[in-house]
């Protein structure tokens, strides 16, 4: 999946000021996160530390936490899945005091994000596409795990892309302290093209995502860039 650097780029530098967005930003991978390091218990305690006055009480967001999301849903807290994430029912999941709030604006920025990467990337249909061209004769689950990994090193290498295309990214503490994002130095990229990525981030860094509203999100879902 798209890591916390390409979401941080996927924005504005002005409106990563504003916490309660940065939070939103962080939400469907970090709360996921912190529900499998800590638990239910621990995982709110951790999300109450980091919580502003615009966030929403983690009993709101604990069932989608708990949900596993799969394709064919909209289950979880992408939901569906982050290759997929069903943005509009998400948006219109919400009140109108909610779309309001700079915390869901910044969830839906999450989702807008994953939902065009995979897009102009077209990962599935790569990843689709080595598996069919495998000969009879091999082991397709172990083929499959390797071809995880190398999908996996592309987000380390697309992360040290994006930092140095994007200085003004910042990663917050709370990201650091969960030591997942990594950098792999080399270009040598099997699945992804930095290039597509870096069009989608100049892209969305040409609105305003707390101004975002329906047409606004259909619009970005047009991916007519």
């Amino acid at each position: 999946m798209p890591g916390y650097y390409i979401h941080f780029a996927a924005c504005t530098p002005k409106a990563r000021e504003n916490l309660s967005f940065l939070r939103g930003i962080e939400a469907p991978d970090i709360l996921k996160k912190h529900f499998r390091m800590y638990g239910i218990s621990g995982a709110c305690e951790k999300y109450n530390s980091l919580k502003t006055p615009d966030m929403p009480d983690y009993k709101i967001l604990e069932e989608r936490i708990k949900q596993k999301e799969k394709i064919g849903s909209t289950d979880g807290l992408h939901y569906g899945v982050s290759s997929q994430p069903d943005v509009l029912t998400f948006w219109q999941s919400l009140s109108n005091q909610e779309k309001a709030n700079p915390f869901y604006k910044g969830y839906l920025w999450h989702l807008i994000t994953d939902e065009m990467v995979y897009a102009l990337l077209d990962i599935d249909k790569k990843f689709e596409q080595v598996m069919r061209q495998t000969p009879k004769d091999v082991d397709i689950d172990e083929l499959r795990k390797a071809e995880t990994k190398k999908l996996h090193s592309d987000w380390d290498r697309l992360n040290a892309c994006v930092r140095d295309r994007y200085p003004d990214v910042i990663l917050s503490s709370e990201v650091l302290e969960l030591g997942v994002v990594n950098f792999i130095e080399d270009k040598q990229f099997s699945y992804v093209d930095p290039f597509a990525v870096y069009k989608g981030i100049d892209y969305l860094r040409s609105f305003n995502p707390l101004e975002a509203d329906e047409n606004i999100i259909k619009v970005i879902l047009e991916h007519n860039i």
